[in-house]
């Protein structure tokens, strides 16, 4: 079988037949270099014989590469997947390992999927989870790599969006030796991990990955830090499709059933958006609402990976503070760009330095002005004076005097919003992202 002109072809000859060399350079002119040395010429000098070295050229061949999440409930770091997948070069899918609302939103968006209900009996093991719990695991896991194997095997690359679909990815890799990107979306420190799930995230950046993306220069510090992988590291902002969301936001209809569900007449409507979990810091940002006047207050989001006794804890507090007028849960909303828009200052209160903020970037570009917790990937985004406030992590006053100054003073509020926006344009745009990825995808 010929190989076609898109193939790359280095043909190293002992002995040199110039009737060859003129045929194949007139049947393929730009499939083939030739060359006169050869290393078998001092051993098999005499025998007429050619020797050939073949390699696809990468740059000239879509690649089939496969997303894989463990979630069946699309977060920040799923929209991020679905931004390159519509955007990407490549032929792409995603495989989720858990039903969820995440398909119905593929769907949605036009990227091919397929959901495997792998994670029963692993999905409530935790990233603090200790040498015991891993070993429980074990004997469930082995069952389901197989399955996986199978899944993997169809694709060339395969790109992994969490912690635990890399893990199962690496156990796989001895068998199908597929190109494996881990994106980790986490910082890898004790902060966040166990010491046991740690040492193995460390070992198997070194042996399974092929390329490691880290989501900024905060998370590639801790990376460091922790003796992981050196070589092949990429720093790669999480992105926004600027475009599809400032349509978004063009949605007056949802816009104004979210100002008539959710705003009070003469108040102001303070914002926190994300998974509900304690390092989130919901219970501090209800705190410090609680110490405001002619303030409203949401909480977006819900509560996912078994953490539903923090959800309850929260309204509790609500109810502890009198509050249940003024902060309304709006549980898992997709409409995120709309509901931004009616905020007037929207909080990050995370308790431990996050990778990054997805949110606080969103909110930018929905022209709203941000307080985050200074620490981690936040300050990549929020620059303290310029395109937002940052506030020492935990403290609820600083909390509140931020937001006062926002809604106290609207010429600041103002020279935020116009900067922070500009700064998220030049920074996260999907565009930007698809590009640096690309490049990863076009070297395996």
């Amino acid at each position: 079988m010929l190989y076609s002109p898109e193939h790359y072809c280095i043909v190293r000859c002992t002995l040199l037949n110039i009737t060859m060399q003129k045929q194949l350079l007139s049947l393929y002119p730009s499939s083939f270099t030739l060359s006169t040395y050869s290393p078998w010429s001092t051993l098999y000098g005499y025998f007429p014989a050619c020797l050939f070295s073949i390699r696809r050229t990468n740059k000239m061949r879509t690649k089939k590469v496969l997303f894989i999440t463990h979630v069946g409930e699309p977060g920040g770091a799923e929209m991020v997947m679905m931004n390159f997948c519509n955007s990407a070069h490549h032929s792409t899918s995603v495989l989720t390992l858990e039903n969820g609302s995440i398909n119905e939103t593929l769907d949605t968006r036009g990227i091919a999927n397929k959901s495997i209900n792998f994670l029963d009996g692993i999905k409530d093991f935790k990233r603090e989870d200790g040498f015991k719990q891993i070993l429980k695991l074990i004997p469930r896991v082995i069952k389901r790599v197989t399955l996986l194997n199978t899944e993997l095997k169809k694709h060339d690359i395969i790109v992994c969006f969490s912690q635990k679909s890399f893990l199962l990815c690496s156990l796989a890799k001895p068998f199908n030796r597929k190109p494996i990107i881990w994106f980790m979306n986490d910082i890898l420190s004790s902060d966040y991990f166990s010491p046991t799930l740690l040492h193995i995230l460390k070992l198997l950046s070194k042996l399974s990955s092929d390329h490691v993306v880290l989501n900024s220069k905060a998370s590639l510090e801790k990376w460091q830090e922790a003796g992981a992988k050196k070589k092949n590291i990429s720093i790669i902002y999480p992105s926004i499709d600027i475009f599809d969301f400032e349509k978004k936001l063009e949605d007056t209809v949802k816009i104004d059933e979210f100002k008539s569900k959710y705003r009070g007449e003469n108040t102001a409507l303070i914002g926190i958006f994300g998974r509900l979990t304690p390092w989130k810091g919901q219970d501090l940002f209800i705190r410090a609402i609680s110490r405001l006047k002619n303030v409203n207050a949401i909480v977006v989001g819900d509560a996912l990976f078994g953490e539903a006794k923090y959800k309850q804890e929260l309204n509790e507090l609500v109810s502890e503070l009198n509050l249940q007028d003024r902060i309304a849960f709006t549980g898992h909303i997709k409409e995120i760009p709309q509901l931004m828009s009616i905020c007037d200052v929207i909080c990050h209160c995370s308790t431990t330095p996050e990778p990054f903020g997805l949110v606080l970037a969103e909110a930018t570009i929905a022209k709203r002005p941000v307080i985050a917790s200074d620490g981690g990937g936040a300050k990549e985004i929020v620059i303290h004076g310029k395109t937002g406030q940052l506030t020492p992590i935990g403290n609820i006053e600083a909390l509140v005097a931020a937001i006062e100054k926002y809604l106290d003073d609207t010429d600041y509020t103002k020279t935020i919003i116009k900067d922070a926006y500009t700064h998220s344009l030049q920074n996260f745009s999907k565009e930007t992202m698809v590009k640096k990825l690309d490049s990863i995808i076009e070297t395996l």
